[in-house]
């Protein structure tokens, strides 16, 4: 259980650093660069609520126990993150 916090806590700060970098991108985007940005976001969590590809096939299981474990920073159908 100790382990399962520690890489949740770590994908915690994963995810704050993209959303730290959403952020600055998306306050360069024209109005209507936003609205399109919104648009397909909103239609790609719709996808991921109903059951497609995403956040609900991969967090239920706390990162792997149902599957093989991924690289350090690897997402499933991403290609890994580069080193820091």
């Amino acid at each position: 259980m100790e382990k399962m916090l520690e890489k949740l806590k770590e994908h915690e700060a994963m995810m704050q650093t993209r959303l730290t970098s959403l952020k600055t991108f998306y306050a360069v985007l024209t109005p209507e660069q936003q609205k399109i940005f919104d648009d397909s976001h909103r239609q790609m969590m719709h996808r991921w609520s109903k059951g497609g590809h995403g956040m609900q096939h991969g967090m239920g299981d706390m990162g792997g126990m149902h599957r093989p474990p991924m690289p350090d920073g690897a997402m499933p159908d991403h290609p890994p993150m580069p080193a820091k």
